[in-house]
């Protein structure tokens, strides 16, 4: 009989324990259940939203329906409002009660007005072209003044090209700061800078451009030959070092 009553008393022990496992299991298995369907709720909402924000964007705001939805037992509010934060876009809300009776609310933002998008495009497109146009106006003026101050590598050698030749044509040359005079048989030729220009003159008189766009023009005799140093406008400098060959040729 003893041992019998053994029996029974752990028989009646793992049973309680059995008991009091299950019971203390049951709670969480309704909590895991309770959040995989509020889990789902959610995604539905969060679908509904998308839904709405779609229509939004296709319709317009003020075709979208408001009030309340409702979907597998479940209540949803539908609200729009103006965006505190953005003023051009307003705001959609999807709010309904969970399972666990918690408000729960999920809210984006909508354009304002259907075609918006489009007109904010075009806008766009024709600041774009805007902008486009004012920095190639301005880089084409830029180009011309640019040019239009220096001096470009073909003017210099034409212009060397041209005093070198009366240069080496000239019997005696004399150098003085910007002015430059040859001698050339019965003639006297004179290179001197007048205001932007360097010109050429015979006897005192004519008014050939040899050179324009330019600061300053400097010469001076070194050794048996004469250092031209011109500067453009922008203050480049540009130099040459030129030698006399006396003879008799004429320019």
């Amino acid at each position: 009989m003893k041992d019998n009553g053994y029996i029974y008393a752990e028989l009646l022990a793992a049973l309680l324990v059995i008991c009091f496992m299950i019971s203390s299991c049951i709670p969480l298995y309704v909590q895991i259940k309770t959040d995989r369907k509020n889990a789902y709720i959610y995604m539905t909402a969060r679908h509904l939203l998308d839904e709405q924000l779609l229509r939004a964007d296709s319709a317009g705001i003020s075709q979208l329906p408001t009030g309340v939805l409702k979907k597998d037992g479940i209540e949803f509010a539908v609200t729009w409002k103006e965006s505190a934060d953005y003023p051009l876009y307003q705001e959609g809300c999807v709010q309904y009660i969970n399972l666990s009776q918690k408000k729960v609310e999920l809210c984006d933002l909508a354009k304002n007005e259907k075609g918006f998008t489009l007109i904010e495009m075009l806008l766009s497109v024709v600041i774009l072209s805007t902008l486009a146009s004012l920095i190639l106006t301005g880089m084409i003026f830029l180009k011309k003044d640019f040019e239009v101050k220096s001096i470009n590598k073909m003017e210099w050698e034409l212009f060397l090209h041209q005093i070198n030749r009366d240069i080496r044509t000239s019997t005696m040359q004399t150098a003085a700061g910007s002015t430059l005079t040859l001698f050339v048989k019965n003639r006297t030729i004179t290179i001197e800078k007048y205001q932007d220009k360097i010109r050429r003159r015979i006897d005192g008189s004519g008014h050939e451009i040899l050179l324009q766009n330019t600061q300053s023009f400097h010469v001076k005799t070194e050794g048996e030959g004469l250092n031209l140093e011109v500067k453009d406008q922008y203050g480049n400098s540009l130099n040459a070092f030129l030698l006399p060959i006396r003879r008799s040729i004429d320019p």
